[in-house]
C-alpha cells in the first residue's frame, strides 16, 4: 500500500495518518511504501518515517510534479504488487481490517476498483448553477465560456466516480488504464471525474466499481447514496476519512445540505 507525503504539507498530516495506521490493524499482510513528493533532504524524509513507530516500510522519492495522480502512476511503475492501495496525504483510517476488506473486494474478478468513498458530483452541474446565478453582462459571458469549457471534459450529474483519496486497484486493471503524465490541475480533475476518468475507463472494461464501509459491506454504484459513507448523515460507515469528509463533519446544517446535494442530488440532501 502507498501513502503520499508532499513536501508542502505539514508534518501533522503524516502524524495523523501514521497514528491511524498504527491504531487500526490492516488485517492482512502488506508492504507499506511512503511516496515522498518534492523533498529536498533525507533528514525531512527520516522525520516522517519515524512517525510510523519502526514499522517496516520503503521509500519512493519523487519530484513535486503532476499532482497526486502522477505520484500514483510512478509508484505503480515501480511496484510488482498484485494489489495496489493508495491513500493521499489527508487520509485517516477509521476501522480495523481496512486493507483486508479492500483486498477481499479487489480480488473479485468482476471488480475493477475498490474505494473508500464515491460521489455522483459533477463539475459541470456546479458551473451551470453558477451561470444561472450570474447577472447579465461581461461576467456572464465569461461564465458561459467557462461552462462550455467544463462541458468538454465533464459529464453532467449524476457522474459516479471513485474518489482517489483512498482506493485499491489490481495490477492487471491498472495496466489497461491510460494514466496522464505530469497532469495539470484540470487534467488531474479529468482523471478523477471526467469523461475519460479512471472510473469510466474501468467501467468500459466491463468491470464493477465498489466502495467498502467500515462495517465491511460492499456497495455498488446505485447503493452509494445510502452507504452511510461520504456526505451522508454522520458518515458513520466511513472506512477512510479525508479533508472533504472532515469538512462535512464540521459544517453547519445548511452547508451540509449543500455539500450532500452536490454529491448525491437534492433528494439525498434532505
Amino acid at each position: 500500500m502507498f501513502y503520499l507525503v508532499r513536501s508542502s504539507n505539514p508534518l501533522d498530516l503524516t502524524r495523523r495518518f501514521a497514528e491511524s495506521y498504527l491504531r487500526y490493524p490492516a488485517g492482512t499482510d502488506h508492504r507499506l511504501a511512503l511516496i515522498f513528493k518534492g523533498f529536498q533532504n533525507n533528514r525531512q524524509i527520516a522525520e516522517h518515517c519515524s512517525l510510523f513507530g519502526g514499522a517496516a516500510l520503503c521509500v519512493i522519492d519523487l519530484p513535486d510534479v503532476g499532482y497526486d495522480i502522477e505520484a500514483y502512476r510512478a509508484a505503480l511503475e515501480r511496484s510488482e504488487c498484485e494489489l495496489c492501495c493508495f491513500f493521499n496525504s489527508y487520509s485517516i483510517i477509521r476501522a480495523s481490517g481496512w486493507l483486508a476488506e479492500f483486498s477481499r473486494c479487489a480480488r473479485d474478478p468482476r471488480v475493477g476498483i475498490v474505494g473508500a468513498t464515491g460521489s455522483y458530483e459533477s463539475a459541470l452541474t456546479g458551473a451551470v448553477a453558477r451561470l444561472r446565478a450570474e447577472e447579465r453582462g461581461l461576467c456572464m459571458l465569461r461564465r458561459v465560456l467557462s461552462v462550455v469549457k467544463v462541458w468538454t471534459w465533464c459529464p453532467a450529474f449524476p457522474n459516479p466516480h471513485i474518489r482517489t483519496n483512498g482506493f485499491m486497484i489490481r495490477r492487471d486493471v491498472s495496466q489497461r488504464v491510460r494514466w496522464p503524465r505530469n497532469p495539470s490541475r484540470i487534467a488531474a480533475l479529468r482523471f478523477e471525474s471526467g469523461r475519460r476518468s479512471l472510473t469510466r475507463q474501468v467501467l468500459e472494461m466491463g468491470l464493477d466499481l465498489v466502495i467498502v464501509g467500515s462495517d465491511g459491506r460492499r456497495f455498488g454504484i446505485s447503493e452509494w447514496p445510502s452507504s452511510g459513507t461520504f456526505r451522508q448523515d454522520e458518515q458513520r460507515n466511513l472506512l477512510v476519512a479525508d479533508n472533504r469528509t472532515i469538512e462535512y463533519s464540521a459544517a453547519t446544517p445548511e452547508l451540509r445540505r449543500q455539500l450532500a446535494a452536490a454529491a448525491w442530488g437534492s433528494d439525498a440532501a434532505r
